[in-house]
């Protein structure tokens, strides 16, 4: 069995923890890295007695926790949500909305949050993961592939044994190379070395004493978006975050990836406090790695994810 021959589809529940029976075809979507955790709690016996040798252990609640990235990249066609990724972006908190021919938009949501079932095909192997909720994190480093980090809870499920899939079709977009973007800070174009963003949705787990692994299912219960721009260090004359630093000034984030109709990202903050200024030295260069808070305006709207 090699690692090398693993597929993963992905695709919205209709119904918490509901099999939607995602297909190659259509949910398929490009992995890298990609980690199953099976994991059960164990009960411990340490009775008191003549032997200090210990009673078996029992398994408590099971869970699965998966973990990999996929490339940041569109569909391909304006207005067509990519492929597998559009489940675990709704499946971490977010909310879709489609424009035909024109535009995918994410955004945080507060009610009616999905979940979605990853299947994973491992070489002879098939996992059925349902009620699947996750927190992506995005890094965009210059000049290489920007990517987005996900890690998943789901329900338990005894694996089986499961023909590999003799075909796929995720989308075959190539993603766009961080570099010669248009990106802004408080609407000052940095020399920007790499941005990082996270949800930090916070995932509840739902003990049930009639569920036959002890778990209802998994719940976003909170959420605090943060990200940290890494950027070289200017003289105040040309540019002066310490101000607004101290005054607690919210700034705008600014980030388009891509300029292929259909494959084209941008990422947009509009309330980013600055949590620190701090400098490092990088390769001696002064280069500061700021760390923020997206926060909300109104409500549900600390950032926003668009394909173009």
């Amino acid at each position: 069995m090699l690692p090398r021959r693993t597929l993963i589809l992905a695709k919205v529940e209709a119904n918490y923890g509901v099999d939607p029976v995602p297909t190659p075809a259509t949910d398929a979507l490009m992995a890298f890295d990609f980690e199953i955790t099976p994991e059960t709690d164990s009960l411990e016996r340490p009775d008191v007695g003549i032997t200090l040798s210990r009673l078996k252990e029992l398994g408590g609640k099971r869970r699965i926790t998966l973990s990999f990235s996929t490339e940041l990249r569109g569909s391909g066609t304006a207005g067509t949500p990519p492929k597998g990724v559009s489940a675990l972006l709704q499946a971490s908190g977010l909310s879709e909305t489609i424009v035909p021919d024109a535009s995918v938009a994410y955004a945080p949501d507060s009610s009616g949050l999905k979940s979605a079932t990853l299947y994973a095909f491992m070489d002879g192997i098939r996992h059925q993961i349902h009620g699947c909720v996750g927190d992506p994190e995005l890094s965009v480093v210059a000049g290489e592939i920007p990517m987005i980090k996900w890690k998943l809870q789901g329900l338990y499920e005894t694996p089986a044994d499961a023909a590999f899939p003799s075909s796929y079709d995720p989308d075959q977009t190539t993603p766009p190379v961080a570099k010669n973007l248009l990106a802004t800070f408080d609407g000052y174009a940095a020399v920007i070395h790499e941005l990082s963003l996270k949800l930090a949705n916070v995932i509840t787990e739902r003990p049930d004493l009639g569920a036959e692994y002890g778990i209802a299912g998994f719940q976003i219960t909170d959420r605090n978006p943060e990200g940290e721009i890494t950027i070289e260090a200017v003289t105040l004359a040309l540019k002066n975050f310490w101000t607004k630093f101290e005054a607690d000034t919210v700034q705008v984030l600014s980030m388009a990836i891509g300029s292929e109709a259909g494959n084209i990202c941008t990422i947009q903050a509009n309330q980013c406090r600055i949590k620190q200024l701090p400098y490092e030295d990088t390769d001696g260069i002064w280069t500061q790695p700021i760390p923020f808070q997206m926060a909300r305006n109104v409500s549900d709207d600390e950032l926003s994810i668009v394909f173009t």
